[in-house]
């Protein structure tokens, strides 16, 4: 009924005993010895469709990401700039998205960004997209909302070695 261990198979299975409760750890090294830089955010002036709960949601999702703990930079009131400005808000259908599915009913969110050094000069810019395509119940059109934040986030963040 019960098996004897012999001491190799003992050994064995400590040591994966050992080997799975040892939790796989690590630091980024590399963004906590990196200083934060300070960063202004500006949002463009005409952006047909942009309602305040839309920019509530961007603008929370933007701000964890770029002065979060992910985030390399810290909250500025002048010098360098991130502008961003909504190009695209299409909220799509909640109930296409339900009841057909298959990008029927998608929303989008495009965003298009820059950075710009103390003096005003653009570095660089991009175009992003966050989109909802599915999800419970047709899925929340924050979620297309928040993916675009996070891709302005990630250009920031990836281009922050650009700026003084």
């Amino acid at each position: 009924m019960f098996e004897i261990l012999t001491p190799r198979r003992s050994f064995t299975l400590l040591s994966l005993a050992a080997l799975l409760s040892v939790g796989c750890a690590s630091s980024d090294k590399s963004r906590a010895a990196t200083p934060r830089k300070p960063l202004a955010v500006v949002e463009g002036t005409h952006q047909p469709g942009m309602t305040p709960k839309f920019r509530e949601c961007f603008r929370a999702k933007l701000d964890e990401m770029l002065y979060g703990e992910e985030g390399s930079f810290t909250r500025a009131e002048k010098g360098s700039t991130l502008r961003w400005e909504a190009t695209r808000i299409d909220p799509g259908s909640r109930a296409l998205r339900y009841f057909v599915g298959f990008g029927a009913g998608k929303g989008t969110f495009n965003v298009r960004a820059s950075l710009a050094d103390a003096k005003g000069r653009v570095l660089t810019s991009s175009e992003v997209e966050g989109d909802q395509v599915m999800g419970v119940y047709g899925g929340s059109y924050d979620s297309a909302i928040e993916e675009a934040a996070e891709n302005v986030a990630e250009f920031a963040n990836k281009n922050a070695s650009s700026l003084q």
